[in-house]
C-alpha cells in the first residue's frame, strides 16, 4: 500500500517502511565473516548519502554453530567515524542458509541516527570471526544527497 505523508508517497507495508526511491548505494560480494579486519564497501555515485537499509544474505555456511558475536558498519577505517548500523548480538547468527538475511526491516541491523554520511566507503568490521570460513554479501541501500 503506498500513501502519502507530508507530499512524499511512501510505501506503508509493516515489514517495509521506506520512502520511494531509496537505491542500491553500494555492495560487497564475499563479505568474510571470519577476519575481524575492515572491509570497505565502496558507495557510488555521489559524494553524500543517506543510508536507509542494510541487507546481509547469500551466506555460504550455517553461521548459527560459530562464534561470530557482532559486526558494524562505520564510516572510518579502524572502527573510526559514525557506527551506521550495528545489529544486535544474536543476529548474524541467523544466517542459516543461502536464501536467509538479516537486515533493518526485520529488525535485525539497527541503523544509529547517525546513518548520513559524507564518504563514499563504508566499512564492515567484526568483533570476532565465525571459526572458519564463511563468506556473505552485504546491500547497502538509500538515497544519494549529492
Amino acid at each position: 500500500m503506498i500513501s502519502e505523508k507530508s507530499g512524499l508517497n511512501v510505501i506503508d507495508e509493516p515489514l517495509y517502511r521506506s520512502w520511494e526511491g531509496a537505491i542500491l548505494l553500494g555492495k560487497l560480494i564475499g563479505l568474510n565473516m571470519n577476519i575481524t579486519t575492515d572491509q570497505s564497501i565502496i558507495l557510488y555515485n555521489g559524494t553524500k548519502f543517506i543510508v536507509t537499509d542494510i541487507v546481509i544474505t547469500n551466506s555460504s555456511v550455517d553461521l548459527s554453530s560459530g562464534t561470530i558475536a557482532k559486526g558494524y558498519f562505520y564510516s572510518g577505517a579502524s572502527r573510526s567515524g559514525v557506527e551506521i548500523a550495528a545489529p544486535p548480538t544474536t543476529s548474524l547468527q541467523l544466517l542459516t542458509t543461502s536464501s536467509s538475511y538479516i537486515g533493518n526491516k526485520s529488525n535485525l541491523i539497527v541503523l544509529t541516527d547517525n546513518n548520513s554520511v559524507s564518504v563514499n566507503t563504508i566499512y564492515f568490521s567484526l568483533n570476532t570471526g565465525h571459526g572458519s570460513a564463511a563468506i556473505a554479501d552485504a546491500y547497502i541501500f538509500g538515497y544519494i544527497l549529492s
